[in-house]
This record gives C-alpha cells, sequence and structure tokens, in this order.
C-alpha cells in the first residue's frame, strides 16, 4: 500500500465554491477511482490550500489509469477554472497527479496496526486466511467469512480450467488481466500471497518438464502472473517445485527445477514480487532433508513452508524445523502420520513450538489458514474446515 500527498491551490475567492463541489462528487468519478487501485483519499483545506492525502495500491498505475479515464479527465476540466498551478499560474488539467511530497515521519502505535492487519502473533507476523477453504462460497462471501473471524487479509489460488469457486482461473489472469484484478481490487482486502498452478496436475506442466517448449511456456505465462500481482499489489507467488521425471536423474531433474525457479524468482524480483515454492506430497521435494539441501545450493530461492506435507509422511516435526529460516510464506492446517489435513485433536503438530521457532528465525511474514476441502485426494475431506479454521485462529489469537 502507497501512501502519497500532495497540495493544490485554489483561487482567491473560490474557496466555498470548492467545498461545495466536493459535497457532490459524480458517482463515476468514485468509481474510476476505486478500479485504478484506491483505497482511501482525504482533502483539508486551509484558507487557499488544499491537502490531499491518498491510500493506493500503485501510485504511478494510478495515475496514469486515472489520466485516460473519461469522468476523471471531466473533473479534472470542471476544477480547472477554480484551481491554479502556482501564484497567478493557470491549473493545468493535464497535471492532475503532481508527485506525491516526500514522507518525513511516520508512526503508528501497536494498537492501530492490528487493527489494520486483522489478527497478528508476536507483532510481526499476520494472520490471513486461503480463500479456497470454503468451497462453495463466492470469493466475496469468502473475504467476509475471514473477516467476521477477525482475518483482514486473505491468500489467493489460481488453477486451470473451471475449478470450483472461490478459486480463480488461471486463464483468467493470463487473458483478462484487468478486469481480474479490478475485481479482486473491490474486495477491499489485502492479498498477502497468489498460488498459482500452471496445470490442474503435478505432472503436465511441472515447472522441470522434459520438454523445454512447456518450460519457455510456464516462463512466458510467469511473466503475465507477475504483472496481475503488480495490478493487485499481491507480494508474493507460490509456485509448485516439479516432480520426479522418468528418463533423467534426480540429479537433472532437480537442476532444472531449481534453474527454471531462480528464472522465475529474477523476473519478479525486478517488479518488486518475491517467488517461492512449496515443497509437497507428490513433488520432487518430499523430504525435510532434500528440501533444506536444496535450498542451501540455491540460497536465492525461498519457501512456502507447510509443516503437514512432510509430517504426514511420517517425519517429525523436529527434522522439519531447520527450514524455517528459509521460508518466505507460510500455510498452517492441523497434521498427523498419514493425514496431511487432520482434525485438531488427532493433529501432532505444536504450533505454539512452531510460532517459536519462526519468532526466533525473525519471521515476519504471513501465516496463512490452509485448511482444504477436496474429495478424492489425501483424504481432504474428512476435517470440517470451518470448525478446524476456527480452532487454529482461536490457537493463534492467543498468541497474539
Amino acid at each position: 500500500m502507497e501512501r502519497v500527498a500532495f497540495t493544490l491551490q485554489i483561487k482567491e475567492g473560490c474557496e466555498e465554491e470548492y467545498d461545495r463541489r466536493h459535497l457532490a462528487v459524480w458517482p463515476e468519478l468514485m468509481e474510476e477511482m476505486d478500479e485504478s487501485g484506491i483505497h482511501r483519499t482525504y482533502i483539508y483545506r486551509e484558507g487557499t490550500t488544499v491537502f490531499v492525502y491518498m491510500e493506493t495500491e500503485d501510485y504511478r498505475r494510478c495515475a496514469e489509469f486515472l489520466s485516460h479515464a473519461p469522468a476523471s479527465r471531466r473533473w479534472e476540466e470542471f476544477m480547472a477554472p477554480i484551481l491554479e498551478q502556482g501564484a497567478d499560474e493557470p491549473y493545468d488539467p493535464e497535471q492532475a497527479w503532481p508527485p506525491g511530497l516526500p514522507e518525513v515521519f511516520r508512526w503508528e502505535s501497536a494498537r492501530a496496526r492490528s487493527r489494520t492487519a486483522g489478527l497478528t502473533v508476536a507483532g510481526t507476523m499476520t494472520v490471513s486466511g486461503s480463500t479456497w477453504s470454503f468451497v462453495g462460497a463466492t470469493l466475496p462471501e469468502s473475504v467476509e467469512i475471514y473477516r467476521a473471524l477477525g482475518i483482514e487479509t486473505v491468500d489467493l489460488i489460481a488453477v486451470p480450467g473451471r475449478p470450483d469457486s472461490p478459486q480463480l482461473a488461471s486463464e483468467q489472469i493470463l487473458h483478462r488481466p484487468q478486469d481480474l484484478s479490478r475485481q479482486i481490487l473491490r474486495l477491499g482486502a489485502p492479498v498477502s500471497n497468489l498460488n498459482y498452478n500452471f496445470a490442474a496436475n503435478f505432472h503436465e506442466r511441472a515447472i522441470n518438464h522434459m520438454d523445454p517448449g512447456i518450460r519457455r511456456r510456464n516462463r512466458r505465462d510467469y511473466g503475465a502472473v507477475i504483472e496481475f500481482c503488480r495490478a493487485c499489489g499481491i507480494p508474493s507467488v507460490t509456485v509448485l517445485p516439479g516432480v520426479v521425471q522418468e528418463g533423467w536423474t534426480r540429479e537433472k531433474a532437480l537442476a532444472v527445477a531449481a534453474e527454471e525457479l531462480i528464472h522465475m524468482s529474477a523476473m519478479s524480483r525486478k517488479e518488486g514480487v518475491t517467488t517461492t515454492f512449496e515443497a509437497h506430497v507428490g513433488s520432487i521435494l518430499e523430504s525435510p532433508l532434500d528440501t533444506l539441501s536444496f535450498l542451501q545450493a540455491n540460497p536465492e530461492l525461498k519457501l512456502t513452508l507447510d509443516y503437514g506435507h512432510f509430517v504426514c509422511l511420517g517425519y517429525a516435526q523436529e527434522q522439519v524445523d531447520p527450514l524455517v529460516p528459509h521460508t518466505a510464506h507460510f500455510h498452517l492446517r492441523q497434521a498427523a502420520p498419514k493425514k496431511l489435513q487432520a482434525r485438531w485433536d488427532e493433529g501432532t503438530i505444536d504450533f505454539s513450538g512452531v510460532m517459536g521457532k519462526l519468532a526466533a528465525a525473525n519471521y515476519a511474514g504471513f501465516l496463512s489458514l490452509e485448511y482444504e476441502h477436496r474429495e478424492g485426494w489425501m483424504d481432504l475431506d474428512q476435517a470440517d474446515v470451518f470448525t478446524e479454521t476456527v480452532k487454529m485462529r482461536d490457537l493463534l489469537r492467543s498468541l497474539s
């Protein structure tokens, strides 16, 4: 979120007219402001000096959008006769969005930060909610469910085809990014991470696919994903690390996975977005030790960590702990041996201890609640998503 402030000058004698016009701002103008990514605008006046303060996803993009939006252009022309650039200089509607004033000082109380972010842990870790948890709900409904639970930030997922709501279709990002970004911005909820899937399964478009044409296609599509994240203010993307490839040695498959992840990370870093990968059941990285070795060999890479993917395969929590310092995003759900997702009273993960490990590693990212209801894979339909989400929320609240 960008905070931008600037000043305007009203012509002498036009102060009351300026105030009057702002009592009846056109609805179509406010719709365009919403679409541009502006979250809040405050205007104050002292004599002929106007002070404008805005909170927006991306001020440069916002200004570019509004400079060509019809209602915004008409508004600037409407206001031009009562404004001036400086002393006796006529106001130029083409210069309606000046560079922001330099920020000199900012302070927020812990109470204010908590209200803005929703639920936090240890003052630095913000709790978010995976919107795909509530299958059958619309995306706005899923956001509202989390708000009712005191969680203001959400994760999104994109899967190809026609997935169940509230998932996104990957094609929407690739072919209608502007329409989709406006839809996401209208949610009015910060998005902490996009879980992006190139295919509906692990193999078809694995990032370490043996076909170089598919790998090139993945890279091309990923450029559009990054642009979408920039438009929505999404700070990170999670992708999958690939699979074992028959016909290649494990070392070759891992090397290609590393090459592709490093390339994607470099692409996103240029645009201020972080790329992470999630080691998971069915991937080429199923063990904590293999994942740690991979991260140590490629220190520029970052992890989305879900203890459940290791615990369900029989690994102890202590074997997963060394991955914490490499973590840039975190998924929470209770698990147990042979159960990727377990009911709270069946789970074996000590999340109080996990939070301690994260705090000790100075983790300041997001903690995303990720319970899923999916039939036919890993028995993910055997736990009540809402009940388990509330139980995990309650534990985090006790640690906040």
